[in-house]
């Protein structure tokens, strides 16, 4: 008789939990009932504007570059260095030297102000005037330099000699007419082109993570 009234008990407690755990079960499931969970997205900040410019930020970061290099050309003079004796034929002596350098051109950026640049709102357009760009240096390789040989009259002998000051003097004359021939028209022109296409790219590599990467960009040459 204990025996079985003991194993009823045992029955009815197991019951008892097994009621409890489905009670709670059931409790939590219709407690969460109709809850999503949320998922958080990190904006991508490579899509979005990283900084807002004004005109001053925007001349200050042109500024930073000091001067731009818009352009290097090769240059070649050729000169004829005259040393005869008088007009006589048969004291002739003409040694024709041909030059090679190379011409750099510079555009200025270090005295920028901020009345030279102009931030157009409606018309989403910047407008930036700034000097022409000049003659940075005229460097001469003397490596290349060709002696052709000498013209000589009759009584005249070897190759032109020149003193140092001599020399001197001719690089003088050569490197001013290398820099004459960099301000040819059509080699100027080309120097500008290259200075508008290079301030443009500097222009768009400074705003292009800014409120204004999407504006037209304007250069007047003065």
């Amino acid at each position: 008789m204990r025996k079985k009234l003991k194993s009823k008990l045992i029955v009815l407690t197991l019951l008892a939990l097994v009621f409890i755990f489905l009670g709670g079960y059931m409790t939590y499931t219709l407690s969460n009932l109709g809850k999503t969970k949320e998922t958080w997205i990190v904006p991508n900040s490579s899509k979005t504007y990283n900084k807002f410019v004004t005109k001053d930020i925007l001349i200050n970061e042109i500024k930073k570059q000091n001067e731009l290099i818009p352009m290097e050309t090769e240059l070649k003079e050729e000169v004829t260095v005259n040393n005869s004796f008088g007009t006589l034929n048969i004291f002739k002596k003409l040694q024709t030297i041909d030059f090679f350098g190379q011409g750099i051109y510079t555009v200025d950026l270090s005295n920028l102000k901020s009345d030279k640049i102009s931030i157009d709102k409606i018309s989403k357009k910047i407008t930036l005037t700034i000097d022409k760009p000049a003659i940075k240096t005229i460097s001469i390789d003397e490596e290349k330099t060709i002696y052709h040989s000498p013209d000589l009259g009759v009584l005249r002998f070897g190759e032109v000699n020149l003193s140092p000051e001599e020399y001197d003097v001719l690089m003088t004359e050569v490197k001013a007419k290398m820099k004459s021939k960099l301000l040819y028209e059509d080699v100027y022109d080309d120097a500008l082109k290259n200075s508008e296409s290079t301030i443009k790219d500097l222009l768009s590599s400074i705003l292009s993570s800014t409120n204004l990467s999407n504006y037209d960009l304007d250069i007047n040459f003065v």
